[in-house]
Parts: C-alpha cells; sequence; structure tokens
C-alpha cells in the first residue's frame, strides 16, 4: 500500500513540473519571439552563490534592460525546460536571442551543454560572465577555458585589437575592484580581443573572447571589468552585447571619471605615512622589549637550570656517564697496549723457533744426499761384481 502511494505520489510531482513548464509557456506566448515593443528577448542564467542582484552586476542589468526584454532564471529552472521541452524547443518558443550565463551548478552540465550547443545552432549568441572554473564542463565543448589568477587591483589595459565591436574602445580596467581571472581560447573563429599587461600575471592572457560558433555568436569577459563604469567598460560591455545581439554598433562616449582633490590626497597619503610610523614605533618597541627578555634569559641562564630539579639529575647522570667512558676508554688503552707487546713476543717466538726447524731441515737434506750417495755406490759394487764373475 505505502509503495503504490509512494509511485503516486512521485508521479504527481512530475506531472507537476511539466505542468508548470506547459503554463509559463502559455502564460508569455504572446511575447514569445520579442517584447512588447520588439525588443529582443534575453535569458540570465544564474545560481548559488552568484546572484543578479550582486553589485557587480549592477552595470551589466541597466545595459540589458536598455537593450531588450531581460529575464532572469535559475540555473534549476532552466534545467527543467531542457530537460522537459528540449533546448531548441526553449530558445525558439521563448524567442531567445541572447543567454546571458553568470554561473551554474556542476550538476547541470548536460543540460546546459546540449542548450549551448543547440542554441548555437539555431543562431542564438551566448555570453560569458563567469568567476568559477567549475564551469569549465560547459565551456570546454566550444574550446574555450577560465582560469582563476591571482587578483590585481587598481590596473587597466590598452592592448586591444581592432574588432566591430569595439568600437570607441581605448582601454579597459579597474579601480575598486579587482581582475582575477583570463580565458585560454582554442577554437578556430574564436579570438582574445583584449588582453592583460605582462605585468600581471608574467603572459599577455585574455580578458575579453569574441567568436563566431556554427550559426551564433559567443563572447566570455573576465571578472570584474565588467562590474565597474570606469574607463571604456561600459562601452565595451554594451558594445559587445550590441553584437551579440546582432544590433548596431554604436560609438559610445567614455566616461569621465572627475580627478582626485591634490587636498584630499595629500591629506590621505599624510595619515597613511603617520599610521605607518606608529606601526614602525610599536613594532621598534616590541623589538626591544624581546631583545631585554633574550639578554635577561642568556644572564640566568645557569643560575635558572641549577633549580630544576630534572636538571640536576640528569646533569648527575651525564657526569656518571662521563667517567664510566673514561674508564673504559683508560681499559681500552691497556689493552691496545698488551696486544702490541703480545705482538711482539710472537714475533720473537716465531724468530726463534723457526732457528731449530731450518736445522733439522738441513739435516733431512743432508741425511738424504747420504743415503742417495750409499745407496748408489753399492748398487755400483754390486753391478761390477756380477760382471767379473
Amino acid at each position: 500500500m505505502r509503495c503504490g502511494l509512494r509511485i503516486s505520489f512521485l508521479g504527481v510531482r512530475e506531472l507537476c513540473a511539466v505542468l508548470l513548464v506547459v503554463v509559463v509557456v502559455f502564460a508569455m506566448r504572446g511575447s514569445l519571439v520579442a517584447g512588447p515593443d520588439g525588443r529582443p528577448r534575453i535569458l540570465v542564467i544564474y545560481d548559488n552563490p552568484v546572484y543578479p542582484w550582486l553589485p557587480e552586476y549592477a552595470c551589466l542589468k541597466d545595459v540589458l534592460s536598455g537593450l531588450g526584454e531581460v529575464d532572469y532564471f535559475w540555473g534549476s529552472i532552466v534545467r527543467n525546460f531542457v530537460d522537459q521541452m528540449g533546448a531548441g524547443r526553449f530558445v525558439e518558443g521563448r524567442g531567445y536571442r541572447l543567454i546571458v550565463v553568470l554561473h551554474f551548478s556542476k550538476g547541470y552540465a548536460r543540460e546546459m551543454g546540449e542548450l549551448l550547443e543547440v542554441g548555437l545552432k539555431k543562431g542564438c549568441s551566448f555570453l560569458f560572465l563567469v568567476q568559477s572554473e567549475d564551469c569549465n564542463v560547459v565551456l570546454r565543448d566550444i574550446e574555450l577555458f577560465y582560469s582563476y589568477a591571482e587578483p590585481v587591483c587598481n590596473v587597466c589595459t590598452g592592448l586591444i585589437a581592432d574588432h566591430e565591436a569595439l568600437v570607441g574602445v581605448w582601454c579597459v580596467g579597474v579601480r575598486e575592484w579587482c581582475v582575477c581571472g583570463y580565458y585560454s581560447v582554442y577554437r578556430e573563429g574564436c579570438f582574445g580581443v583584449v588582453s592583460a599587461n605582462e605585468s600581471w600575471w608574467g603572459e599577455r592572457y585574455a580578458l575579453v573572447v569574441l567568436g563566431r560558433v556554427y550559426k551564433g555568436r559567443v563572447a566570455a569577459i573576465a571578472p570584474y571589468i565588467f562590474a565597474e563604469d570606469v574607463y571604456d567598460n561600459r562601452v565595451l560591455l554594451e558594445n559587445v552585447v550590441r553584437w551579440l545581439l546582432g544590433l548596431e554598433v554604436r560609438r559610445a562616449i567614455s566616461p569621465y571619471y572627475p580627478l582626485k582633490s591634490l587636498e584630499s590626497e595629500r591629506a590621505r597619503l599624510l595619515n597613511e605615512t603617520e599610521c605607518l610610523r606608529r606601526e614602525v614605533e610599536c613594532l621598534r618597541n616590541e623589538c626591544e622589549y624581546w631583545r631585554r627578555l633574550i639578554e635577561e634569559l642568556r644572564a640566568n641562564y645557569s643560575e635558572v637550570l641549577e633549580k630544576i630539579p630534572d636538571y640536576r639529575v640528569l646533569k648527575e647522570r651525564v657526569l656518571e656517564l662521563e667517567r664510566l667512558l673514561n674508564e673504559t676508554r683508560s681499559e681500552l688503552n691497556a689493552t691496545l697496549s698488551e696486544k702490541e707487546l703480545l705482538e711482539e713476543r710472537v714475533a720473537v717466538l716465531e724468530a726463534e723457533a723457526r732457528y731449530p726447524y731450518r736445522i733439522l731441515g738441513l739435516a733431512v737434506a743432508v741425511a738424504l744426499l747420504a743415503g742417495f750417495y750409499v745407496g748408489y755406490v753399492v748398487g755400483k759394487r754390486r753391478g761390477g761384481g756380477s760382471g767379473g764373475e
């Protein structure tokens, strides 16, 4: 009975998900292809912990809302749409001409990869503003890779290529934010059009990538160039979005960045200098304290050690071991001396023993020669007597 109720509950849940997708599609059927004033439709995909209401996306939201009708969907919602409807029906049915990807869970990689491939084949464009290397599970499908880098702050670059989407862009960078990533692109038709200075990370890595894939267009901007309206950042962002949507790229005017007041800057530097002076003085006092403490410990070193009970026991034990060592060393030296005397005595005895053996050997040799000679003479005489008879 419980099993049947569980199956029924699962069936109802799936049915509700399908009905939700159908209701959303039909509810917006009147504005599927374009907005009420004919403006293009744009989809922004985000997921935890990256949200479009964060301050770094304020400039992006302003640019997108000025160019089209924007939908902000969680990655899980997009996943359900693609899973239930298919990527092709989702893109064509909603009439999306641009999909902006901020972040998505790695668990949605299959659906996001399908959305990317099918969307590009149907002429939809994609803008990647990712901040995590986890998104490479989908970016690698178009041979694009994001890499985190050591943050650099208050920097700008003028290494900008000649491209139709970069009209009026002469310098991009950050003041209050930082640049903490770059892209590597290996796909034919995609290029790095804005590069980092070599002083940042040792090489001229791509900060902005533009290209054409299948029938669509692709762009990627490294964080956090899109977060700050300084230099030509807004011009870059707006022109890239226009290029992705197939709109005319306008020559925008770079924002005026007010110069800092000389007096306020002088006061700030004086304040920082005074803070540094106080810090140096504190460090100097601390060093002096530790120096006196070390000198005091050195002066009372022997006295402090003598007061430690374990130290006295160990000292007595060490003295005893040293005494035993000296005794053992003396015994060893005496043994070595006796050994040398014994070796000399053995040598003398060997020399004395060799002389009798030499005499004995000589006597044996003489006896052998005498015996041989006597035998020879006797044999010869016997032989002569037999011949006379």
